[in-house]
């Protein structure tokens, strides 16, 4: 059978678009054609396959179109609507599916006010669509024939129907200004009410008004090749169009357009992150507004969520955070654990995740009334941070550098105790790092940002508080020899390690400007500069800036020999 040689095929490979199309082809053909007539298991073959296509490409709005309608053809006018609601659940801006769930209704709804209702559920969603003229036109075809039966006001609700379609920027604009004026010309002066004498325009300057706007708009619109879903990405091109029409609406201010177009935007790139992003974005900044509650920028990130490729992380990364600013932290944690359980490498991850984890603990001590300060959070985190450290096989060394780096910035929250907390936990990891530059690089910026009491200027002081500054000052030039003695250890263990030799010239440099711009003496810069030029390295200087500035008064004849200053060519 062609069906199960197809299902074959996409179990090998269930992202194939194409071979999706050759199933449902196939299920369409089964029984020798789908009719009512047609067996129950071959109709529930053919379910099951739009169902699981579009489970998997719910913006392929024609596809739901194809099923709706083929349910309707089997006899199934309840599943048929079920379908087209599904179909509109995912596809709000859909306007050639609301034109055929309008055309449908039309056919199976027999109450007037009802379908009405209908109708105007689905232009609040996409009348001020660009396209939006085939919803219009269902509409203004089904007031004409209602118009036809009416007893009286025969053609007055088509006119003020028409009086609302005529201010929207769209495509095919034209025609509904020619419908409205031959009306017009049959409608009795009682019936003009859909005119505000006085306060509105004449339909002409509405004309000369929306023909402008639509001119404005079609600059953008003619520059798109695609507007609907596809599974190719999207080209730079075509991105930078979108971008330039946004930009566009943005500026003009009106929210509902503003936001239909992110709509349109999002299912012509839905595999692109980056339009998602703003369109969040966007929401977020307009949340504050009556007309915007900050439940639907999270039903926006459950929508980014389901549709982009769960690879796309940092959309997910921010849905987390949103739902810890509104308090949801189970829901939070959640989506950590679901990204973690699918990249359990992601680094970003792991580290938005422990962060979260301190900031949920120490939430969790005051909700239960515990009298805690944030280091019993923090030491969670530890915990945590430790726990992906000492798995040998879930993180790759360079990952476990930067799982270190917040590790000493969370053990230097400790106060009194970071200095011997930290160098123990440098050495308990350095057999597994000590070959990765970034583990070395960590050790010595940690020594090299350790603060010591600073000198004060003694000019101004007594006597006796000079003598205790200077007494002071001997012990912070002891502190000072004692972390030049710590770096210049941890050099020579670089130095000794399988560590690359640019990565090791590189911790050179860095040592050596730590000596001439921050030790106490400069005993250790010729050691270690001859070693850095034993490896290949130079440690160059800048010419020395000239003693004497052009337009100096004295020149002094004896300024030709310039002396240099060593500097760092790295870091």
């Amino acid at each position: 059978m062609e069906w199960t040689k197809c299902y074959a095929k996409l179990s090998a490979n269930p992202d194939d678009f194409e071979q999706w199309k050759n199933l449902l082809a196939a299920s369409h053909s089964l029984g020798g054609g789908l009719n009512k007539g047609t067996a129950e298991s071959d109709v529930q073959l053919f379910r099951f396959s739009y169902d699981n296509f579009l489970e998997r490409f719910p913006l392929a709005f024609g596809y739901w179109i194809k099923y709706a309608e083929t349910e309707f053809m089997l006899g199934n006018t309840e599943g048929a609507e079920t379908v087209f609601e599904r179909g509109i659940g995912t596809n709000q801006v859909s306007v050639e599916l609301w034109a055929a769930y309008a055309r449908f209704k039309i056919r199976v709804c027999h109450n007037v006010d009802k379908m009405r209702a209908f109708l105007e559920r689905a232009v609040s969603h996409v009348g001020n669509h660009f396209y939006a003229h085939s919803i219009w036109d269902v509409y203004v075809e089904f007031e004409r024939r209602e118009a036809e039966i009416a007893t009286e006001n025969k053609l007055a609700r088509l006119a003020e129907l028409l009086s609302r379609i005529i201010r929207i920027p769209m495509h095919q604009y034209a025609k509904y200004f020619d419908l409205l004026r031959d009306i017009s010309r049959q409608l009795k002066p009682d019936e003009l009410g859909w005119i505000k004498k006085g306060k509105d325009k004449s339909t002409n300057n509405i004309y000369v008004s929306t023909q402008a706007e639509t001119a404005r708009r079609w600059a953008y619109e003619q520059a798109f090749p695609r507007q609907y879903f596809h599974v190719l990405f999207v080209k730079e091109e075509d991105l930078q169009a979108w971008r330039r029409y946004l930009d566009f609406e943005e500026s003009e201010g009106n929210l509902d357009r503003v936001r239909m177009l992110y709509e349109r935007a999002i299912i012509a790139t839905s595999h692109n992150e980056e339009i998602w992003l703003r369109y969040i974005r966007f929401m977020q900044t307009v949340s504050s507004s009556l007309r915007v509650h900050r439940e639907e920028v999270s039903t926006l990130f459950r929508r980014a969520c389901a549709l982009l490729p769960i690879g796309r992380l940092e959309v997910r990364h921010l849905y987390a955070i949103h739902c810890e600013s509104l308090g949801e932290l189970a829901l939070a944690h959640d989506i950590y654990m679901s990204i973690l359980g699918a990249f359990p490498n992601s680094i970003q991850t792991i580290l938005l995740f422990v962060n979260f984890e301190r900031r949920y603990a120490y939430s969790q001590f005051l909700a239960q009334g515990k009298s805690v300060k944030k280091q019993a959070a923090v030491h969670q985190a530890v915990q945590l941070l430790m726990q992906y450290l000492d798995d040998e096989n879930s993180l790759r060394n360079v990952e476990k550098c930067e799982i270190l780096q917040l590790l000493v910035d969370y053990l230097q929250v400790f106060p009194g105790q970071a200095p011997a907390n930290v160098r123990d936990i440098l050495s308990r990891y350095e057999p597994a790092l000590k070959e990765e530059y970034r583990f070395w690089k960590l050790a010595m910026d940690y020594e090299v940002e350790r603060v010591h009491k600073p000198v004060k200027d003694v000019s101004a002081m007594s006597f006796q508080d000079t003598l205790t500054e200077l007494a002071a000052e001997d012990e912070s030039q002891a502190l000072a020899d004692e972390k030049t003695k710590r770096l210049s250890d941890i050099v020579d263990k670089a130095l000794g390690s399988l560590l690359r030799l640019e990565d090791k010239r590189a911790l050179l440099k860095r040592f050596l400007a730590y000596c001439i711009d921050q030790a106490s003496n400069v005993k250790d810069y010729e050691k270690y500069s001859a070693v850095l030029y034993n490896l290949g390295g130079v440690q160059t200087t800048p010419p020395a800036e000239p003693l004497d500035k052009p337009g100096d008064a004295a020149v002094s004849a004896g300024a030709g020999t310039s002396t240099t200053t060593p500097v760092a060519a790295e870091s």
